[in-house]
Parts: structure tokens; sequence; C-alpha cells
């Protein structure tokens, strides 16, 4: 078994990072509507909901990235044979036409750099997971696999 692709490590604690930083601007926006803190001066009316809303919308942010780091899984895509395990599915290596890769266009402080791996078939369809680490090399091991270069046979013949 030969693993060519897996999940970014540190994705599931960041999107984590982010749901608890939106819990923390909700409830200083609670906190700061329950006592009226910011109903002293008129400059300062409304930052509450400014709060809340922020709070929010990292919440929704984190969760909807946690739902997608936690349905890619650990080993994205795993060589066995003559076919690719691919996200819990077997591919033959034959049907695939092309893999596409895409970074994450983050800032990479702890890890290496991730992104979407996407395999493109022969009959058109794709199939892709997202939070792939390390996603240039991993696309570029199963390009590898998929058979020879095409512009090998006009090196020796010219």
């Amino acid at each position: 078994m030969n693993i060519l692709a897996e999940r970014q490590k540190g994705a599931v604690f960041f999107a984590v990072g982010w749901m608890l930083a939106g819990v923390f601007l909700f409830a200083a926006g609670v906190f700061a509507l329950a006592t009226g803190v910011f109903e002293t001066s008129a400059e300062n009316s409304g930052v509450e909901y400014c709060f809340l809303v922020l709070g929010g919308a990292l919440i929704v942010w984190g969760a909807v990235m946690l739902f997608l780091v936690l349905r890619t899984p650990k080993t994205v895509a795993v060589l066995k044979g003559e076919t690719l395990e691919f996200c819990g599915k077997e591919y033959a290596l034959s049907a695939i036409e092309s893999v596409l890769y895409r970074n994450a266009y983050t800032i990479r402080l702890f890890g290496r750099p991730y992104g979407r791996l996407t395999l493109v078939f022969k009959d058109g369809t794709r199939v892709s997971a997202s939070y792939v680490a390390d996603v240039r090399a991993a696309a570029e091991k199963i390009d590898g696999l998929l058979g020879e270069d095409p512009f090998a046979s006009e090196d020796k013949n010219g």
C-alpha cells in the first residue's frame, strides 16, 4: 500500500480555532449589549451589534470549514496495484485522464501547503478532495503513475 496523498494535519485545529474566535466575539457582543457599555457615547453605539455579526460569521465559517475537513478522509489517495483508492472509492489508473491541483491561498506558518486535488476521468467526470497536504507533490505523484510523458515520443524521434 503506497500512500500518495493525505489530509492536512492542522486543518481540524484551524477550523476549531475559527469557531472559538467567533464564540469569543459573539460572547463579547452579548456582554456589551447586556451591560450597555457602548451606549454611553453616540460614536460607539452599535458596536455591540458588529461584535455579534462578526462573531456569528466566524462561527459559521469555522463550522463549514470543520464540516469540509472532516468530510475529507485522513488518507486521501492510496495506490493498490493498478487501482487508485481516492477518498474511499477505487478507480482504475487507466480511467484517469489528468490530475489537477489548486493551492489554498493562506499564510503557511505551521505546516506544509495544502489545497484541492481533482482527478479528471476520460468520461468527463471529476472527483476532488479539499485540504490535501502538500497538494503539488501529491498531484505529481499521481500524474507520474498515469503513464508516459506525452512529449517523450517527440524527444526520441527528433
